[in-house]
């Protein structure tokens, strides 16, 4: 008998998702999410807009202000 397939530990990226925050160690693990996203917003939107922030590095204003 099959097994069923195991399932992801991790979310499914989407264009539905409204904040997304990735943060871990795995910076490949970040990366893949990244794309697998924007791959999302792109089918969904078009062109899509990424901003980026260190977040020892930039106030919550210089977030919000994006």
């Amino acid at each position: 008998m099959a097994r069923p397939a195991a399932s992801s530990p991790f979310p499914t990226m989407t264009a539905g998702m409204r904040v997304v925050l990735l943060h871990g160690k795995d910076a490949l693990l970040r990366q893949l999410l990244t794309e697998q996203l924007i791959e999302a917003l792109k089918k969904e939107h078009g062109e899509v807009q990424r901003a980026s922030f260190l977040g020892g590095q930039c106030s919550l204003a210089d977030v919000l202000d994006e």
